[in-house]
């Protein structure tokens, strides 16, 4: 599990230096352990979108050029 956590904090500084110039990191006690936090300077969720956003499947960009963040299907 420890990797998969490494992994998923790495490809989230990623997402945020993609869409941001700057990207902060910092950590906060917790009860049960640490928590940390990722902010950048990006455009952000639209507040309409922040709800849906955590549904699994769900794309708020709806572009599937790979040149604006989609993928092609072979």
């Amino acid at each position: 599990m420890p990797a998969l956590r490494a992994a998923a904090l790495l490809a989230n500084l990623s997402h945020g230096r993609h869409y941001g110039r700057h990207v902060w990191l910092s950590s906060i006690s917790a009860e049960d352990g640490v928590d940390i936090l990722i902010d950048d300077d990006g455009p952000g969720i639209p507040p309409a979108e922040r709800e849906r956003v955590f549904q699994p499947f769900v794309r708020l960009d709806a572009s599937r050029n790979p040149s604006t963040g989609g993928s092609v299907s072979a």
